[in-house]
């Protein structure tokens, strides 16, 4: 099929350069194909389906040897276009949609010569927040020969316009580009960092004290999570760039998070605050909460709390800032919740997640402490029934692939947790958000069985997988129908059943690791399904039997589960659990693996193996926060045991003992 594509009317072309970019080439030119009448792709030596693509779109397709050299290839694709205007894209990016007369309004701006555009790249999480990082490059300019790429890698062409038009020539488009390329999976498969490395010293040999080589440098150790080495070549850069200089402040930020992911958390700490209050960065909220986590790894809650509000009065980023989405708004606001869980003070952290959620509803890691929060203490779930509700309101009118995007991730927390969590996700039922009739029978039928219903669940999900087709819904409902099957095998729905003898338990496990295969899931990725229908005996099994390789993924739970299991009454299970966890620690158990075998036995009501637990996690040299909670453990099954021993009436319950599940949960689980 020939897509006739550069399908807009507008007077851009865009221009790019690939190599073997047949998985992601597709929907970078879908995305792009409105706003562009011209294609134009430079091909650096592909040997896979990427030039057929190409050409199915009606690109014009330059074949080029690579040199090592992005800036070299780039403009060999910015000479072959013939629009006035040229606009530049990666395979591995997305164009976000914005209508055509903002476009038009844009490009017909005779005081521009070209503008930045907001990339929003994937990258694995550090720290608090989702995984993604908020940076400007100038990526639509006007075809003009004296505009072009300079540097062999982190390619730019903002100099070339300021040389030749100045610095006002260049505006800030609404435009905003979606970027996959950091994520960890995408970095291995395109073996970046060999080729990036070997570009970035090639470099350095012929000018070694170019600052622009030298944050190249920094960033790649950066991006790869080499701390001590992206601190040493980012430090000097902080000291000696001035604060006008366009990479200062991400210097300035990049050195804080690396020093403080080595270890080295005053001057992470130092590093920040002399971003904001010495540089000139004072309107830059992300330095205030890099420092506000350092504050935090330091155990020093309270001025992580007021560095958090800093920056929350400071507000939204400026354009010019390299900022992570909802730095200065929601994600600040998460942030500072967490550090009210550090304070003990849970009602102000599950405050600081809804007022998160206020100002964007769809934030999951806002939604996962909720929700965490209200699992373990029934006080708090009102704030999550309101948080659902305003969900519910912001994504009424979205359908089809916009409903499902939006709607998914919050489904697969709840079902973590337990739908019953939420009553009004029933109430107000998964249709109201844009939920497909397929989904609406997998989420139903998981409903269903989690109430106790599994015959009623078995026929929805029946329903589904009969349905025809080898789509995802059809393999998660035939996943769902091998869990709920292993739960019968295994008598999932007893209460204090007796432990299974070891041959049944072997014979279950085979059992669970055949029905993992069939589903093609993982051990880790099945254990979770089980856990959902409660198939409690055949996770457990699973558990025992996970090869090697995949043993200590089956056994992390997600944060919601974990609150699951401490709330089930299946105390075979759940000692058996905190054994499996202590084994898989072995020869010395950390305090964490500690913590939580301490938590399951306090919540099966175990107090004397609880207090050896929580007793061991306090000599294993814990974090501090980790230190405080095993403390409560102690304090809490010394006065449990006093109390099942008095003769008396029972004494007040302690603080420690109310809130000991959150205390160690919140200490096993960062945000």
């Amino acid at each position: 099929m020939n897509i006739q594509g550069a399908g807009g009317f507008l007077p851009v072309s865009l221009c790019m350069i690939v190599k073997d970019e047949e998985q992601m080439l597709e929907a970078c030119l879908r995305s792009a194909l409105p706003y562009v009448s011209e294609i134009v792709i430079a091909d650096t030596g592909s040997t896979d389906g990427t030039i057929a693509i190409a050409k199915r779109y009606g690109a014009k397709v330059v074949r080029t040897a690579w040199k090592d050299d992005f800036s070299a290839a780039r403009n060999q694709a910015l000479a072959a276009a013939s629009q006035p205007w040229l606009l530049v894209l990666d395979a591995d990016e997305r164009l976000e949609p914005l209508p055509l007369e903002r476009w038009s309004k844009l490009l017909a701006d005779r005081l521009r010569s070209g503008y930045y555009v907001r990339i929003i790249s994937y990258i694995e999480r550090l720290g608090n927040g989702e995984g993604t990082v908020s940076d400007l490059a100038c990526r639509l300019f006007r075809n003009d020969p004296r505009i072009r790429f300079a540097g062999a890698i982190h390619e730019e062409a903002a100099t070339s316009i300021i040389r030749h038009y100045g610095e006002n020539a260049i505006g800030f488009a609404e435009a905003m580009m979606l970027h996959e390329g950091y994520r960890p999976e995408r970095l291995s498969e395109r073996k970046k960092r060999e080729r990036n490395g070997r570009i970035i010293d090639a470099a350095l040999r012929h000018n070694p004290d170019a600052p622009s080589l030298r944050y190249a440098k920094g960033t790649e150790y950066f991006t790869y999570g080499e701390w001590g080495m992206a601190a040493a070549w980012l430090e000097p850069l902080a000291c000696e760039l001035p604060p006008d200089e366009a990479r200062t402040s991400d210097v300035v930020l990049k050195l804080s998070h690396a020093l403080r992911a080595f270890g080295r958390l005053q001057e992470a700490e130092c590093w920040a605050e002399r971003g904001w209050r010495e540089k000139g960065f004072a309107d830059f909220p992300d330095l205030y909460e890099a420092q506000a986590q350092a504050m935090l790894e330091g155990d020093r809650a309270d001025e992580a709390a007021a560095a958090y509000a800093r920056a929350l009065e400071v507000g939204m980023a400026p354009l010019r800032y390299t900022s992570a989405p909802g730095a200065g708004s929601y994600r600040t606001r998460c942030a500072a919740g967490f550090a009210e869980e550090r304070r003990y003070r849970w009602q102000e952290a599950a405050n600081g997640y809804a007022e998160a959620l206020q100002l964007r509803p769809n934030y999951w890691p806002a939604w996962e402490r909720l929700l965490l929060l209200g699992a373990l203490d029934a006080q708090l779930r009102p704030l999550g029934e309101e948080a659902f509700a305003r969900f519910v309101q912001s994504n009424s009118g979205r359908t089809g692939k916009d409903g499902i995007a939006e709607s998914e991730p919050l489904f697969h927390l709840i079902a973590d947790a337990g739908l019953e969590l939420l009553p009004s996700v029933e109430r107000i039922g998964f249709a109201a958000i844009g939920v497909q009739r397929e989904r609406l029978l997998l989420w139903r039928g998981l409903r269903l069985v989690q109430r106790g219903d599994a015959e009623a669940g078995r026929a929805l999900w029946k329903q589904l997988a009969e349905a025809g087709g080898s789509g995802r819904l059809q393999r998660e409902a035939a996943a769902y129908l091998a869990a709920l099957e292993l739960r019968e095998t295994g008598g999932a729905s007893i209460e204090g059943a007796a432990r299974p003898d070891e041959a049944a338990s072997r014979a279950l496990a085979e059992q669970a690791l055949l029905r993992a295969s069939a589903a093609g899931l993982a051990p880790a990725a099945f254990a979770r399904t089980l856990l959902r229908v409660r198939a409690w005996p055949a996770w457990q099994a699973l558990l025992a039997a996970a090869p090697a390789h995949e043993a200590a993924a089956a056994h992390a739970l997600p944060p919601l589960q974990w609150c699951a299991l401490l709330a089930a009454d299946v105390p075979a299970v759940s000692s058996a659990y905190a054994a499996q966890l202590l084994r898989s620690a072995a020869p010395e158990p950390a305090a964490p693996a500690l913590l939580a075998a301490g938590a399951i036995a306090a919540a099966a009501g175990e107090w004397p193996a609880a207090a050896e637990r929580f007793a061991a996690a306090r000599d294993a040299g814990p974090r501090p926060w980790q230190a405080r909670a095993a403390a409560a453990g102690l304090a809490a099954s010394f006065a449990a045991r006093a109390r099942m021993a008095a003769a008396a009436p029972a004494a007040p319950e302690l603080i420690s003992e109310r809130e000991l599940l959150l205390r160690v949960t919140s200490s096993l689980y960062n945000l």
